[in-house]
């Protein structure tokens, strides 16, 4: 049996490593386009609660440099609990405890909120996205 349900969590500044998304390919190709300001969050869900795990600045911007650079995984090392971040075909976090499900989240303000549908099997992992997108 599963249960599946969003989980909004609102967030600031202390609490997330949101960053604006680099958007400046699309104004390059469209000079007179102006384009909302969008910002980019990672979390994992942790299995055994389904609580949202923010990464730190510092990870999350690694994370987010490999992906839009197309890379497959990031090694993250001894520095954030021996890591590896598969990021294509799904975004997973595996470390030698275990593997646990990750988001990148495109959300409209630093503040959030940052929403992930979760779903309860045999432990908690990322659902269908939040919202239908």
């Amino acid at each position: 049996q599963s249960a599946s349900f969003p989980m909004a969590v609102g967030q600031g500044p202390s609490q997330s490593a949101s960053f604006p998304m680099d958007q400046q390919e699309d104004v390059a190709a469209n000079p007179e386009m102006t384009l909302p300001q969008k910002w980019v969050t990672w979390v994992s869900v942790e299995p055994r609660t389904s609580s949202l795990q923010f990464y730190p600045a510092e990870v999350a911007r690694k994370l987010e440099a490999a992906w839009s650079a197309g890379e497959a995984a990031v090694d993250l090392g001894k520095t954030f609990h021996g890591a590896k971040v598969q990021l294509r075909p799904k975004i997973m976090q595996r470390t030698a405890n275990g593997s646990r499900d990750v988001c990148r989240l495109q959300i409209d303000t630093q503040s959030g909120p940052a929403v992930v549908n979760v779903v309860k099997d045999k432990d908690w992992r990322g659902g269908p996205p939040a919202g239908g997108d």
